[in-house]
């Protein structure tokens, strides 16, 4: 095989696995549209919570409870912010710029690799938090809440397992890499 004959692919993601770009920000925004609609049924009283009352499920008893204000603010407002910034975190620009490349990378890279980390430990920890209180304290389930701990657990595996990469630990490839060697 010749040199001249081979082929160079440039890579579409030139920083590791593929998945974790598109999971990630598709992730992040149906989080932060659940977000805003549960902010909104806070504050707006006319908007109906969509939620099955049953007993142990009852998304109203939860988004109305004591527990659901810090600091003078709805829980969900906390969750708008967080998610907004994870959003900006998980645009394939942060992917990119993470992996070292890219305008921004060569500057912000790994500071970008390291919010993005320690916002989805942070998440976490928050979301470990609210499952509390929603067991033990208020003593019921809102599932709105639970799809975003759930989204929120999904994306931290998400980062963690392209922690090596992101912060310049093994990745990234060279853009000219052969993916694929063809011959004419």
């Amino acid at each position: 095989m010749s040199e001249s004959g081979s082929h160079y692919k440039r890579h579409l993601w030139p920083y590791g696995l593929p998945w974790q770009v598109p999971t990630s920000s598709i992730i992040s925004l149906i989080a932060l549209g659940v977000a805003i609609y549960l902010t909104v049924v806070h504050y707006v009283t006319s908007v109906p919570l969509a939620c099955p009352n049953t007993g142990t499920f009852n998304c109203e008893l939860v988004v109305t409870s004591p527990q659901s204000v810090l600091f003078g603010l709805p829980i969900a407002v906390y969750g708008d912010i967080w998610i907004f910034v994870m959003l900006i975190l998980f645009l394939p620009w942060a992917w990119y710029a993470s992996a070292g490349l890219g305008r921004f990378g060569q500057q912000f890279g790994t500071w970008i690799g390291y919010a993005r980390l320690a916002g989805a430990f942070l998440g976490m920890g928050f979301v470990i938090y609210l499952i509390y209180l929603e067991l033990y304290v208020i003593n019921h389930v809102c599932l709105w809440c639970t799809s975003v701990h759930i989204m929120t657990f999904i994306l931290l595996i998400t980062v963690v397992s392209s922690t090596r990469w992101s912060l310049g630990q093994g990745f990234p490839p060279s853009q000219d890499r052969p993916l694929e060697t063809t011959d004419h």
